[in-house]
């Protein structure tokens, strides 16, 4: 049997380990996940499952990696010493013919300009990329899903109002302050209070800093989950909302759905996909229509069980792994025919670089409506302050 294993410098969201976990449950392959620090919340708890943790299991760790076919690193660093995160030289203690691979999970700004430039030109190894935004930086490597386990369900209930829920990764960071490290949290809480003011009946839930099982509940208790509206990634949230049969309102690009429909074959994503800019207006007309939250919940579900199964979508990863194990050669030629699309100048200017430029044009709008509406506050106020002037020389008199 194959031994596969995960390295990761942190929990990201818990995805290594739903890889791990889907590898094991409906592969020939052997597969453990090494991670140097767990994700915790503000009181002390594991955000999500774990599984070996390098400061506390790390004899145990340090014999995997030495009896390992394959490393899998799901942040770029250098292996070849012990000048990385873990103070550890893992190609020193890896057994002859060993392989590696890399999964990038971030926009390339999260890594040094050193790395950055490595993976642009391929000169770095062999490597997989998640659909999702980071895709769009990493034309040579193979697309793999963030896969994601059907969670416990029930159907929405009829009776009631609309139950809203909202729990943001980075509170108090607005929707234009980042190009991606966003969920545009103080612009979509003011939204949220203003439908449950505009709809009678509806309800809004905020969560945050709290361990996956905690918000997965309060998920579940929810009818309409909102997930990032600006940035046009998809994350965890938007998979799992569906996984629970609820509705997911999120603000999908072209590129993340082409990459979406490629991996599963389905014919399209079953969200309500929709910007920041509109959110308010379909919010406000969706809770009002308790029947329809309830079809679209049911057909998220159906799609998830038809297209999202972890157990059909982990084939992405042993196909790469068959490939990596007969030779790197071979692992790179299959992946430059699946990412031809944007391998080229054309291409990459369509996938990516437009992609950027809409979003620099919508934060300018956004950010001159938001001075001129300052700039009319402050017209109002100076008014009110000379009206207070006059009417009172108007009483002296």
């Amino acid at each position: 049997m194959v031994l596969v294993v995960h390295i990761t410098c942190t929990s990201l969201v818990g995805a290594p380990l739903r890889v791990v976990d889907a590898l094991n449950r409906y592969t020939n392959y052997a597969t453990k996940l090494v991670n140097l620090g767990a994700a915790k919340t503000p009181t002390g708890e594991n955000f999500f499952s774990e599984d070996l943790d390098w400061l506390n299991d790390r004899q145990e760790a340090i014999e995997l990696i030495s009896k390992a076919d394959i490393l899998h690193f799901h942040h770029p660093f250098d292996i070849n010493s012990d000048k990385n995160p873990f103070e550890f030289d893992f190609r020193a203690n890896m057994k002859s013919g060993c392989r590696t691979i890399w999964q990038f999970h971030s926009a390339p700004s999260r890594y040094s300009k050193e790395i950055r430039e490595l993976v642009v030109s391929n000169k770095w190894g062999p490597s997989f990329v998640i659909p999702h935004l980071a895709e769009r930086y990493f034309p040579y490597s193979r697309l793999v899903p963030n896969l994601t386990p059907e969670y416990a369900n029930t159907p929405i209930a009829l009776d009631g109002g609309v139950n809203l829920f909202f729990s943001p990764s980075k509170p108090g960071r607005s929707a234009w302050e980042h190009r991606w490290e966003t969920k545009a949290e103080p612009e979509t809480d003011k939204i949220l209070k203003r439908v449950c003011r505009n709809v009678s009946g509806t309800r809004y839930t905020y969560l945050y800093g709290k361990p996956l099982s905690e918000i997965m509940l309060a998920r579940q208790n929810a009818d309409i989950v909102i997930d990032d509206l600006v940035t046009g990634s998809l994350h965890l949230t938007t998979l799992e909302t569906l996984s629970l049969g609820r509705v997911a309102v999120t603000y999908n690009d072209q590129r993340i759905r082409t990459n979406i429909l490629r991996l599963t074959g389905a014919p399209d994503i079953p969200v309500v996909n929709v910007r920041l800019e509109e959110a308010e207006c379909v919010l406000t007309d969706l809770c009002r229509q308790k029947e329809l939250v309830k079809e679209l919940g049911d057909a998220g579900l159906d799609w998830f069980r038809t297209y999202y199964r972890s157990q059909d979508l982990v084939g992405h990863f042993v196909d790469g792994y068959d490939d990596l194990l007969d030779s790197e050669g071979k692992f790179r030629e299959v992946t430059n025919l699946q990412r031809s699309d944007i391998q080229s100048q054309h291409g990459f200017w369509l996938h990516q670089k437009k992609e950027d430029i809409v979003w620099t044009a919508r934060r300018q709008n956004s950010l001159g409506r938001l001075r001129r509406w300052v700039e009319f506050k402050h017209l109002v106020s100076r008014l009110k302050r000379k009206l207070k002037r006059t009417l009172a020389n108007w009483s002296s008199n």
